[in-house]
């Protein structure tokens, strides 16, 4: 089911696409991308604020938004939709031709790059998911809305209230993966917004420069960095930001906008904008610069009508970013709820439980971050050591700031003698890399890169206009291949990486379905026997509870996410025993050592202890 119903979604963006974007293939991937997204996305969202979300209304909202333009095509011509689809599925074999002819690097960094997606996706299949971010709060978000068949608000402690204050865009992605059957492909969400992240940087790149090539390549380079490249085989959603951000800044930055764009733009915010906390701030300045493009249009063409199309278009991105900043607003009066954040420069106080601060390194610290020698062992999901890598400390940098000098003294240039036409792209470049920029200027902390992925996007892009030249090409094949190869090299050296070593991937095969989804792939799972009780304990509709210091909540729902998690708050030991009296428990997860568990010791009380959790909790289950 899901993989009929994604290639119905996929099958509409390219019969959306090949209409809106004839002139070009990798523009028409992009656009399909960005629709098949939208409709999955904008399912969900419906549906999910409105109380009714279930696997059947998912499936049937996303037959009804994709059939239309699918029809539409056929009637036109019954073999266009194939002929179109062909071309996006054969781009990456078309690429790899011209690379092989133009003895290009990218004949190397391209399968590389596919190669880890495929590989990464594999791995998701066959090993649960476990990453920190994602087992705390990222996942969880998926668990209650599948149990509560919307997005009410739940009870939770207040150290988890990311579950009913963020924004869930990128949470529904990975409720696609698991709405119609289990959780075990969860992770590869990371895999495909890689590929779409690779695709879009290209898109870019590849309007204001005649070395396609390059562009390509730095694609690679871009997704292969350490704090892009080890969030696969996670739940994390930075690659989900960075792909959004980037087809958004396509789109709205596009030369000539016109209607379509528009709406391809509206479509792309509307997905950037729920995907994190920042994301309502990314889609103001975007939404700003794309009106500029508007009037730009409407001027030279004497005509109102695009206006029109922007007013429709910005109001369906606020229908789809609106809803959880709005709750938030009108609960607590603060938008980024359950963030904290303070502006004395703006007068500007947003009262919230987790304090948005400042994780910036002083200078020192931040250079032998950058530049010092790597550490293996600290390379997690969230890569919080040397994630920008040694591709763009020691090659990308040097050539990023004499880019930009360069940059500076062409468009001086430009002015001077009056070249309109390079004056515009030089403009625009700077106005990518400008909004790339804030992504970084906006982060907590500028030393991990996960936060700010769009950056190097923006620096490469640079890089790409100072090599991209005739005279410069071996010189740019040469730093392209030095940068692959670093990245290749801080991939090999990273440990652990994404948990799962190619000898353990090899076991992990051998193994049935249910016995992978019991091994304990991170620290952040059950142990394995833990694991096996509650594949055998917890059915569907069956109740876990927790109390208020539990932190990994993911681990609580069984592999369907059938069951239901409760929070249960514990005033005193009665009250405690009586609400899981109440709520009917089959199993409760605490804290050793805490007044719960003291209370689930006394004799009576309704529950023995079963097995471990996850670190030092341990679970009760009901007497038989």
């Amino acid at each position: 089911m899901l993989i009929l119903l994604t290639a119905l979604a996929f099958l509409s963006g390219v019969a959306v696409a090949d209409r809106l974007y004839p002139e070009s293939r990798a523009e028409r991937a992009l656009a399909a991308c960005v629709v098949a997204l939208a409709i999955v996305a904008g399912s969900i969202h419906a549906l999910g604020w409105m109380n009714v979300l279930t696997a059947a209304s998912l499936a049937g909202s996303v037959v009804i938004l994709s059939i239309v333009p699918i029809v539409i095509t056929m009637r036109r011509d019954p073999r266009r939709l194939a002929h179109a689809t062909r071309e996006i599925v054969m781009l990456p074999v078309d690429a790899m031709r011209e690379a092989w002819r133009a003895r290009s690097v990218v004949v190397v960094a391209l399968p590389f790059t596919l190669g880890i997606f495929a590989w990464t996706a594999w791995l998701a299949w066959l090993a649960p998911s476990g990453s920190w971010d994602g087992v705390w709060y990222h996942e969880p978000m998926v668990g209650f809305a599948l149990q509560n068949r919307g997005f009410g608000l739940v009870e939770v402690p207040i150290q988890l209230e990311w579950v009913n204050g963020y924004p869930r865009t990128s949470e529904h992605f990975l409720l696609w993966t698991t709405v119609f059957g289990d959780r075990r492909l969860i992770d590869v969400v990371p895999s495909v917004m890689g590929a779409i992240s690779l695709l879009a940087f290209y898109v870019i790149a590849a309007r204001g420069s005649s070395w396609r090539m390059g562009a390509l390549g730095l694609a690679c380079v871009l997704v292969t960095i350490p704090a892009a490249v080890l969030q696969l085989r996670s739940t994390y959603v930075d690659l989900t930001v960075l792909a959004t951000f980037l087809a958004s800044v396509h789109f709205v930055t596009r030369p000539s906008l016109s209607a379509r764009d528009v709406w391809m733009a509206s479509l792309s915010l509307g997905v950037l904008g729920g995907t994190k906390a920042n994301g309502l701030f990314f889609v103001g300045v975007l939404a700003s610069i794309g009106l500029v493009g508007v009037v730009a249009h409407a001027i030279r063409a004497r005509s109102a009508r695009i206006v029109g199309h922007a007013i429709a278009g910005l109001a369906l991105t606020i229908v789809l970013v609106a809803p959880p900043y709005w709750r938030n607003f009108e609960r607590h009066g603060n938008p980024i709820w359950p963030l904290r954040y303070h502006s004395a420069l703006l007068d500007v106080t947003l009262e919230g439980p987790h304090d948005l601060t400042n994780d910036h390194w002083p200078l020192a610290q931040q250079l032998e971050e950058m530049f010092g020698a790597p550490r293996p062992g600290e390379d997690y999901h969230d890569t919080r050591r040397h994630a920008y890598g040694y591709s763009l400390t020691f090659v990308a940098l040097p050539l990023f700031v004499l880019g930009l000098m360069r940059m500076l003294g062409a468009a001086f240039a430009a002015i001077g003698l009056r070249r309109r036409r390079e004056l515009l792209e030089l403009t625009r470049i700077g106005v990518v890399l400008g909004v790339c920029a804030l992504t970084l200027l906006t982060s907590p902390a500028y030393q991990w890169g996960r936060y700010a992925l769009p950056m190097p996007a923006g620096a490469l892009l640079v890089v790409l206009w100072l090599l991209g030249g005739r005279a410069r090409r071996g010189l740019g094949e040469g730093a392209l291949g030095a940068m692959v190869t670093l990245n290749l090299i801080t991939l090999f050296w990273a440990a652990p990486g994404w948990d799962v070593t190619v000898t353990r991937a090899l076991e992990l095969a051998q193994m049935s379905p249910r016995e992978r989804a019991e091994q304990p792939a991170s620290l952040n799972l059950l142990p394995a026997e833990s694991s096996r009780l509650r594949t055998e304990r917890i059915a569907d509709g069956d109740v876990v509870a927790f109390s208020d210091e539990v932190s990994f909540l993911a681990n609580l729902w069984n592999e369907r996410m059938s069951n239901r998690v409760v929070f249960v708050p514990a005033p005193s030991s009665t009250a405690f025993l009586d609400r899981l009296r109440e709520i009917d428990a089959e199993w409760v997860v605490v804290r050793r050592g805490t007044s719960e568990e003291s209370a689930l010791r006394r004799e009576g009380s309704g529950y023995e202890m079963l097995a471990p959790g996850q670190r030092d909790e341990v679970i009760y289950e009901r007497a038989r």
